[in-house]
């Protein structure tokens, strides 16, 4: 599930899920969050559904094979939507601003050579 997302979709969809963990939120609020998390960060579900008697992993099994078959970008773009409507205090506009103020920097920053990582401080040992 190799797609391209555009760099403020993804920033603000980062920024809804560390408000989520954040924010108290109901149970099946919850679950459908989930649901788009994990269709949205891995794909469709695959495999059988967990045994009846696991409650709590059935009922994620079952929110995220809910989403089956919706691109990377509609889940997260889904899951935004939701999140800004579960959440009165997450403003997804908020964040618009930022990602487009912080993409040029971040083009421009993957143009230098990489850098040699730091050598470590102490004595030099002296060959004979």
């Amino acid at each position: 599930m190799m797609e391209d997302i555009p760099q403020d979709v993804s920033y603000i969809f980062e920024a809804a899920v560390a408000h989520v963990r954040q924010d108290k939120i109901r149970t099946d609020h919850v679950l459908k969050l989930y649901g788009l998390f994990k269709q949205a960060t891995v794909g469709d579900a695959a495999g059988p559904a967990p045994k009846m008697l696991q409650v709590v992993s059935t009922a994620k099994w079952k929110a995220w094979k809910a989403n089956e078959g919706m691109s990377t970008l509609d889940a997260m773009n889904a899951y935004i939507d939701f999140t800004a409507k579960v959440c009165k205090r997450f403003k997804p506009e908020e964040y618009m601003l930022d990602a487009k103020e912080f993409a040029p920097v971040q083009d421009e920053l993957s143009d230098l050579p990489p850098v040699a990582p730091p050598r470590k401080h102490g004595r030099r040992r002296k060959t004979l």
